[in-house]
């Protein structure tokens, strides 16, 4: 690290950052987003239960990491 460079110039940067007119719209997509994407994840958690009636299908589709489902 730097000399000079320390906690408090560092969170300076990010209240600058939190400040910026566009920070709160990027932050309010990104809060919906996620919850968007829970939100599809419960359901097809629960359309795989209802289609097979099987929890291991469940748990294999949990099992499985996000980047290699469809």
């Amino acid at each position: 690290m730097p000399l000079g460079v320390g906690p408090r110039l560092r969170l300076g940067a990010y209240r600058d950052v939190v400040r910026s007119p566009s920070y709160f719209p990027l932050w309010t997509g990104q809060l919906l987003s996620s919850f968007g994407d829970t939100l599809h994840y419960v359901a097809l958690v629960v359309l795989v239960f209802q289609l097979t009636g099987q929890g291991i299908s469940v748990a294999g589709l949990v099992d499985r990491p996000a980047e290699f489902r469809p």
